[in-house]
C-alpha cells in the first residue's frame, strides 16, 4: 500500500473516529438539555403561578385572574386539571360572596397544586440523571473504543513509515561514510520499494564513480568547500555573472535564507528579499569600491544585534596566455559585535565618570565661593592666588569633562538636536563676547565680516553656539600675542559659511587628516587639552545636517570653515 493511501485511510479512520464520539456527544447532551427544559420548566411556571395566586387572595384580588388564566394553560401533571377547576370554581365563588373559609379552601387547593408540581419535580428529577447516565455511559463506550482503534493506528501506522525509513537512513550513512557497497532491500511496496531501487542504482552509479580519476578533483572540491564551512565568519562565493556559487553556514544564519535557496541564484535576485545582500550587491554595481558602504553594519541575530565588517575581493584569474581576467568575488563579513559591546563599555564607563565628576567639581566651586565671601574671613594674597589656582584648574577639569560627557553622548548615540532658524550673526557676536577677556588679556584682536545679507540658518543653536566657542577659544590659544583672529561669514548658493582663522604655527600637512579624530592632539603641542574638542566639533556639524573643514600650513595659521544649510524654508 502506498504512503498516502495509509496516511489517507489512518487519518480517515481518525476523524470518522472523532466524528462518531462528537455525534454520540452532542445527541446526548441536547436530548438530556430538551428533556430538562420541556419537562421541568412546566413544573415550575406553575409553581410560580401559584406564588402569584396566593399573594393576590389577601393583597390584589383582582390580580389573581392572569396568574389563573396562565395555569389552565399550563396543565402537565395528571390531576393538575381537576384541581384547577376547583380553584376556577372557588374563585369565582370568592368573586360574589368573599369568606374567609372560601378563602381557606382557596388556599388549600392552591397548595395541592403545589405539591403536585413539587412532587413531579423530584419525580422528573430522578428521572432526569437515570438518563445522564445512561448518557455517559454512551459516550463512555464510544471513546473507549474511538481510544482503543487510535491506539492501534498510533502503535502500527508510525511504524510502516519510520522502519523504511530507518532502513534507508543507515544505508545513506554508509554511503556518506564512502561505504559505496551498501544496498538497500526492503519487503515493502510502493514508494519505499521505488526509493530503495533508486538508490541502490545510485550507490551503484558512484561505486564505479569513485574508482575514477574524478573522484579525486571531487575530494580536493570537497576539502576546500568544507574548509569554507568551518569558518567562523560568513563567506560568500559569486561567479563572474554574481551567481552565488557557494556559501558557508554563517551566512545562512545571519541571512535567514537555507543554502539550497541561495546557490546559483543570482545575487540581485536574492537582494530583493534581504536588506544585507541589498547592501552588498550595491557595493559590487559600484565597482567595488566600498565608499558607498559603511565601515560596520548591524544585523539582528538570535534576538540580539551583531555588527559586521564588509570585505569585498575580486578573484581574478591570471594565465600566461591572458592579463588578469575577474572570475568573481569573495565577499567576507567579519564578526566586529566584541569590538563594537566592548567600545559602547568604554564610552558608557566614560559617561558615568564624567557624571560623577561633575558633583563634586561643583562642590569645589561652591566652597570656593564662600572662601572668596568675605563674611567667612579675609584672605591674604598667597591665599587669594592658591584659591584662584584653584578656580582655574576646577574650570580646565569642568571643560574636560563636559566634552567627556558630549563624546560619550555622540558614540552612544544620544544626542538630541533641536533645529531651528537662528541668526548665525548673533551667535558669532555672543561667542566673541564671552572669550573676549581672553583676547584682551594677550592683547589679541578680534576682525569680522558679515556679508549682507546674511540669511537664517538651520541649526541647534545650543550646540552651534558651543561649537563657535571651542573654535574662537583654539584660535585664541594657539594665536601668538599681539595678532588677529580673522572671523568672516557669508552665502555660498545655498549654504552659509563662516570662516575663523587665526595667525598661529599651524599644523604640519601630516597630521590634517587625523585632526578631527577623538583624543588625538598635535605632537609637540604644549597647549593643555582632551583632544576631544574638534571631534565634537565635527559630530555636532554634521548631525545638523552641516560640515567642517580646515586648511593650515606651519607658520601661516589655520582656517576652520563652517558650512550650514539655509533656513527660509524650515
Amino acid at each position: 500500500m502506498k504512503i498516502k493511501t495509509q496516511l489517507i485511510v489512518g487519518v480517515g479512520l481518525l476523524f470518522t473516529l472523532i466524528l462518531l464520539l462528537s455525534i454520540v456527544g452532542i445527541y446526548n447532551i441536547n436530548w438530556l438539555k430538551k428533556y430538562s427544559d420541556n419537562t421541568l420548566s412546566n413544573n415550575f411556571n406553575s409553581l410560580q403561578y401559584c406564588k402569584d395566586m396566593l399573594t393576590s387572595i389577601d393583597s390584589d384580588l383582582a390580580a389573581f385572574e392572569k396568574p389563573l388564566r396562565l395555569q389552565e394553560k399550563n396543565i402537565t401533571e395528571p390531576g393538575e386539571e381537576k384541581l384547577t377547576m376547583i380553584i376556577q370554581l372557588l374563585y369565582s365563588q370568592l368573586l360574589k360572596t368573599p369568606s374567609d373559609s372560601v378563602k381557606r379552601l382557596l388556599h388549600a387547593r392552591l397548595y395541592d397544586v403545589m405539591d403536585l408540581n413539587t412532587q413531579a419535580i423530584l419525580l422528573k428529577n430522578e428521572q432526569t440523571k437515570k438518563i445522564a447516565d445512561r448518557a455517559v455511559l454512551w459516550v463512555s463506550i464510544t471513546s473507549t473504543l474511538c481510544f482503543m482503534l487510535a491506539f492501534i493506528l498510533f502503535v502500527n501506522l508510525p511504524s510502516q513509515i519510520s522502519d523504511p525509513i530507518k532502513k534507508l537512513t543507515g544505508s545513506i550513512q554508509q554511503i556518506a561514510s564512502n561505504n559505496y557497497t551498501e544496498r538497500v532491500h526492503l519487503s515493502a511496496s510502493g514508494e519505499f520499494s521505488q526509493l530503495a531501487n533508486s538508490f541502490n542504482d545510485m550507490a551503484a552509479k558512484l561505486e564505479g564513480y569513485n574508482k575514477s580519476n574524478l573522484a579525486k578533483i571531487l575530494s580536493e572540491k570537497k576539502r576546500i568547500e568544507t574548509i569554507v564551512q568551518n569558518i567562523q565568519d560568513p563567506v560568500i562565493g559569486l561567479d563572474e555573472n554574481l551567481n552565488i556559487i557557494f556559501v558557508n553556514d554563517a551566512v545562512q544564519h545571519i541571512i535567514g535564507i537555507p543554502q539550497n535557496l541561495l546557490i546559483q541564484h543570482t545575487l540581485m535576485e536574492i537582494a530583493s528579499q534581504n536588506d544585507l545582500v541589498k547592501k552588498i550587491s550595491g557595493e559590487i554595481a559600484n565597482e567595488g569600491t566600498k565608499t558607498n558602504l559603511p565601515k560596520t553594519i548591524k544585523i539582528i541575530s538570535d534576538g540580539k544585534e551583531q555588527f559586521y565588517e564588509i570585505d569585498i575581493s575580486s578573484v581574478n584569474l591570471n594565465t600566461d596566455h591572458l592579463a588578469d581576467q575577474s572570475v568573481g568575488y569573495l565577499i567576507l563579513l567579519k564578526n566586529v559585535t566584541s569590538h563594537k559591546e566592548l567600545d559602547a563599555a568604554k564610552t558608557n564607563f566614560i559617561a558615568m565618570v564624567s557624571h560623577e565628576f561633575k558633583t563634586p567639581i561643583s562642590s569645589i566651586k561652591m566652597s570656593l565661593q564662600l572662601l572668596e565671601n568675605q563674611q567667612t574671613g579675609t584672605l591674604n594674597s598667597e591665599q587669594k592666588s592658591l584659591i584662584q589656582d584653584i578656580h582655574d584648574e576646577s574650570d580646565r577639569l569642568l571643560k574636560f569633562t563636559k566634552e567627556l560627557l558630549n563624546m560619550s553622548q555622540i558614540q552612544s548615540g544620544k544626542i538630541k538636536l533641536n533645529i531651528s532658524r537662528v541668526d548665525i550673526k548673533e551667535m558669532i557676536d555672543y561667542s566673541i563676547n564671552v572669550l573676549k577677556s581672553q583676547a584682551v588679556n594677550r592683547n589679541i584682536l578680534f576682525s569680522t565680516e558679515y556679508v549682507d545679507p546674511l540669511p537664517f540658518v538651520n541649526c541647534d543653536q545650543d550646540k552651534t553656539t558651543w561649537v563657535l566657542g571651542n573654535l574662537i577659544s583654539n584660535a585664541i590659544q594657539y594665536s601668538p600675542d599681539h595678532t588677529e583672529i580673522e572671523i568672516r561669514a557669508e552665502r555660498k548658493d545655498s549654504q552659509l559659511l563662516v570662516k575663523i582663522k587665526d595667525h598661529g604655527p599651524g599644523i604640519p600637512q601630516e597630521y590634517l587628516s587625523r585632526i578631527f579624530e577623538p583624543y588625538f592632539r598635535v605632537p609637540d603641542t604644549h597647549q593643555e587639552g582632551t583632544g576631544l574638542g574638534l571631534s565634537i566639533c565635527k559630530e555636532f556639524m554634521e548631525a545638523q545636517g552641516g560640515s567642517i573643514s580646515i586648511t593650515s600650513s606651519e607658520s601661516r595659521g589655520t582656517m576652520f570653515s563652517l558650512r550650514f544649510e539655509i533656513g527660509e524654508h524650515l
